[in-house]
């Protein structure tokens, strides 16, 4: 998958948490399914803004949104770099507090994140 690099396998449909790393050896079992765990590619050198983007492109939009909903579903694993520029209101957790803060973001209700300076 282009921009995601490939972290191992899971045995639960989330996809999260690596079970099997990268070449590992693995038994067959008819009752275990395995699931890829994908990780988000970061660009060296990412443009746009920090906070509040975190897929890396140049803006903060509603792709933004909704990769944090999925995290905060438990459908997608963040990176260390995601997690911090998800936290915008610079409370040290991930939260839906986030998701609102960063969706009045997009919307122009407000002009920077709390976490901003």
């Amino acid at each position: 998958m282009t921009g995601y690099k490939f972290k191992g396998w899971d045995t639960s449909n989330a996809g999260i948490n690596v079970v099997y790393a990268p070449g590992a050896s693995y038994v067959a079992n008819a009752w275990i399914t395995l699931y890829a765990v994908w990780e988000l590619d970061a660009p060296t050198n990412p443009t746009g803004p920090y906070y509040g983007n975190v897929n890396y492109d140049e803006y903060v939009d509603s792709l933004d949104i909704e990769l944090l909903m999925m995290y905060l579903n438990g459908q997608i694993a963040f990176s260390a770099d995601q997690i911090k520029r998800a936290d915008v209101d610079g409370n040290k957790y991930i939260d839906f507090n986030d998701a609102m803060l960063i969706m009045q973001y997009f919307y122009g209700m407000i002009t920077k994140f709390p976490v901003e300076p």
